[in-house]
């Protein structure tokens, strides 16, 4: 409600997804990579019944990540079935939606390096997407929050690691499949690594919540979290590194000059 300026959670929700049909899928990005920091299945499971009490039918309701181990590891029940929440990996043993080999992703100008191919759980089998990421930095990007999440969205992406990801992010969330389809980003902020990430243990419990539908703001005051944490500490500023999310809003994905980003924030105890 407080993200869409809503009184009702049902208004909010129909904000979200104003043109949304009976039986259109929404599917949500995990991340779940880091089993020490993941996306809450607390959080997911509050977020999908939300939606469900709205009129989404459970079984149009699709959690996924690069593999079912991955959820299992979180405690996901992996589910794949006509009914309930369906809950699986792009990899899933029984059950293999895989890549979508029907067309490239153009990351790098004139040459498909790794042959980057989309999910096809985004490609095929979802409407609307819901990325909920964790916040994290990354020994590379500088951070790994809304739009690199979603290098858990196709085949291959240790080949787009190279200059800080940078344009490959940018580029990756500039295609349709991802910039058209997404409504909303969860930035799962309940804890938080602001070193040693993204595979460390987490650092600090801001006991947050980024609620948004542009990811590029999302991310913007991500790094802004993390790097106030590190800055505090003594550590070095990871804002060189980061420069994916600049790329983004060069190429008009959304803002990253706060003066444009209406923050508001309420505490629930």
């Amino acid at each position: 409600k407080l993200a869409m300026n809503t009184s009702t959670v049902d208004e909010a929700w129909k904000k979200v997804f104003p043109k949304y049909k009976p039986n259109e899928v929404i599917a949500f990005k995990l991340t779940c990579l880091n089993p020490r920091c993941s996306s809450h299945k607390e959080l997911v499971y509050e977020i999908t019944n939300s939606l469900i009490r709205w009129g989404v039918k459970p079984n149009n309701i699709i959690l996924f990540e690069r593999s079912a181990w991955e959820l299992r590891r979180q405690r996901y029940r992996i589910n794949y079935k006509s009914r309930g929440i369906r809950c699986f990996g792009t990899s899933n043993p029984g059950y293999n939606p895989g890549y979508d080999k029907s067309f490239n992703i153009p990351l790098r100008d004139g040459l498909f390096i790794g042959t980057p191919h989309f999910s096809k759980v985004l490609s095929k089998m979802c409407d609307y997407i819901i990325n909920v990421p964790v916040l994290k930095n990354h020994s590379d990007a500088g951070v790994t929050l809304a739009m690199k999440n979603h290098y858990g969205s196709f085949n291959n992406p240790s080949a787009f690691h190279d200059d800080h990801c940078d344009p490959y992010i940018a580029k990756l969330n500039a295609h349709p499949v991802i910039k058209n389809k997404t409504k909303l980003v969860v930035l799962d902020a309940l804890v938080c690594i602001y070193k040693n990430g993204p595979g460390g243990y987490p650092n600090v419990l801001p006991k947050s919540i980024l609620v948004g539908t542009d990811p590029v703001a999302v991310d913007t005051m991500g790094l802004m979290m993390i790097e106030d944490y590190r800055i505090k500490r003594g550590l070095s500023s990871i804002m060189n590194k980061s420069k994916h999310i600049a790329t983004a809003a060069e190429m008009k994905l959304g803002t990253n000059n706060p003066a444009n980003i209406k923050l508001i924030k309420k505490e629930i105890s």
